[in-house]
């Protein structure tokens, strides 16, 4: 991760240097690792699918921290999840990758 602010979850920003950034990572398979990330995100689509269905994203950055109705936080889906089931596998993962230019991409 590029240092504490980029880590969503407050509690877990001190162990910032232990995370790999959401923009680039390669993972294996039905590891511990994805199984994790992949359920922990199908239970806060269920929790959401009626709410979702009803205020759908008005553009594609659209988040609950718009006040528009539309009800996934902008890091809920990735962020929240993520870097807490990669806290939990820190072991697990290589940080190998090399760094990415964070300017001029979109």
């Amino acid at each position: 991760e590029i240092g504490p602010h980029g880590v969503p979850v407050f509690d877990l920003r001190d162990h910032w240097e232990k995370f790999i950034g959401c923009g680039c990572y390669i993972a294996k398979p039905n590891t511990e690792f994805t199984r994790k990330w992949y359920t922990q995100m199908i239970e806060v689509l269920d929790r959401k699918f009626e709410s979702l269905k009803q205020n759908p994203a008005r553009y594609p950055q659209d988040c609950s921290e718009e006040g528009r109705g539309y009800p996934l936080a902008w890091a809920e889906i990735l962020g929240l999840i993520f870097h807490r089931v990669c806290y939990e596998e820190s072991d697990s993962i290589s940080q190998s990758l090399p760094i990415l230019l964070f300017h001029s991409y979109r």
